[in-house]
């Protein structure tokens, strides 16, 4: 199976990118050499069976200023894969960062919260 994970760098990603190398063909990207503009992973998204989302910003604080780097990837480029896994039928895995979570009142709920 072809797998192609974003964020592959970060915590999660430098982790299940070895896991899964050992059954699958994996591709990896890195958003700080692919933007939101390039073409490659649209093509990689085609070319992949599975898209695992792991791509976001989750340090709010290291970028206070800059509230739109925030939209754009963790909302923005979250969309436009999303999208074009649908367009062309693939699957996609998302995870999300604790940041765009918001308040947790709900912590160890043993229930569905929505």
């Amino acid at each position: 199976m072809k797998i192609l994970v974003t964020g592959a760098s970060g915590f999660i990603g430098s982790q299940l990118v070895p896991f899964l190398n050992r059954r699958h063909e994996v591709s990896a990207l890195n958003a700080r050499r692919v933007s939101n503009t390039d073409t490659e992973w649209r093509d990689q998204v085609d070319s992949c069976d599975v898209l695992v989302h792991l791509a976001g910003r989750a340090h709010v604080s290291s970028n206070v200023g800059d509230a739109q780097i925030y939209k754009t990837v963790n909302t923005d480029l979250t969309e436009t894969l999303a999208n074009q896994a649908a367009k062309t039928g693939k699957h996609m895995i998302f995870i999300s960062s604790a940041v765009v979570y918001g308040n947790q009142s709900h912590a160890g709920a043993s229930f569905f919260v929505g």
